[in-house]
């Protein structure tokens, strides 16, 4: 009937179709064949090229404050440089809030009464960025604002593009005296390797 008809036509534009399209790649077989070579070297390339499992950095809203003050710190001086972490984010440009937790270890979730967690929040997209207060642009203003504070660690971290995986990790460096002379020379050898450190651009904190 009718739908037989229907579908009969259909295959035979289907048909029509790819006939011409085969006659097309058939007379032009050289350029097909570049085309082709040039898809799959490109393929390659990107294979070699992109990072496993890369993740790029998105703009979550917020960033982390981690500070850590000496183990023998009470509570009332921890809470007292919260407190000072606290009004210098938000002097900082883009910054509307701040969520404090002192008395928090975030690197370890437990209670401890030198440490803290601050969770500064940005102000709305649109507002910010019009001022080119991008997240990097609080970031590393923020970092450099609390690089005044003395008597604790103190790091700002981005938050994860993917809850779970963090990005403030980083790596460990152990400076060890093995011929014994004193904590006066540890001391100075570690202070020249952190200077030498942050002269990396690589590198944040």
């Amino acid at each position: 009937g009718s739908f037989t008809a229907l579908f009969n036509r259909v295959f035979d534009r289907l048909a029509h179709g790819y006939a011409a399209a085969a006659d097309f790649v058939i007379r032009h077989t050289v350029v097909m064949l570049a085309i082709y070579l040039v898809l799959i070297g490109s393929a390659g390339w990107l294979l070699a090229t992109t990072p496993q499992g890369f993740i790029p950095a998105q703009d979550r809203g917020y960033v982390i404050i981690s500070a850590q003050l000496p183990g023998a710190a009470s509570l009332a001086r921890t809470t007292a440089v919260v407190r000072e972490i606290e009004r210098i984010a938000l002097d900082t440009p883009g910054i509307v809030r701040v969520a404090a937790f002192a008395g928090f270890s975030g690197a370890t979730r437990t209670q401890a009464g030198n440490a803290a967690a601050l969770f500064p929040v940005f102000d709305e997209p649109e507002a910010r960025l019009k001022k080119g207060l991008t997240a990097n642009a609080i970031t590393a203003e923020l970092r450099k604002r609390l690089s005044v504070i003395q008597g604790a660690f103190i790091i700002v971290i981005p938050p994860p593009a993917v809850p779970g995986i963090g990005t403030g990790g980083g790596f460990t460096i152990r400076v060890q005296d093995r011929q014994g002379r004193g904590p006066e020379l540890l001391a100075a050898a570690t202070d020249e390797l952190v200077n030498a450190a942050r002269k990396s651009p690589s590198l944040t904190s």
